[in-house]
């Protein structure tokens, strides 16, 4: 297993602490047992809820965001004359 560094708040980092050691479990594991919660929220889903849950996070994105032109997606635009 490869190890990793994050980088976190203060006030993250003693709230991580204080619900590991309150479960007397190491922080590492702790963020393990969650992401396995996450995972398994995931997996239970039926078809329709994930379509739902799918609506709920795109109704929460702005809508009034100009769309870009044509020219601004061009491939003449997107890449430098070296890429093509």
């Amino acid at each position: 297993m490869s190890e990793h560094n994050l980088s976190l708040p203060e006030n993250i980092y003693n709230s991580l602490l204080d619900e590991s050691q309150a479960l007397g479990i190491s922080p590492t594991d702790w963020i393990a047992s969650q992401l396995s919660l996450e995972k398994d929220k995931r997996c239970e889903l039926s078809p329709a809820e994930k379509a739902a849950a799918f609506r709920e996070w795109a109704d929460n994105h702005q809508c009034g965001v100009p769309l870009l032109s044509n020219k601004a997606i061009s491939r003449e635009n997107l890449y430098s004359n070296e890429q093509l």
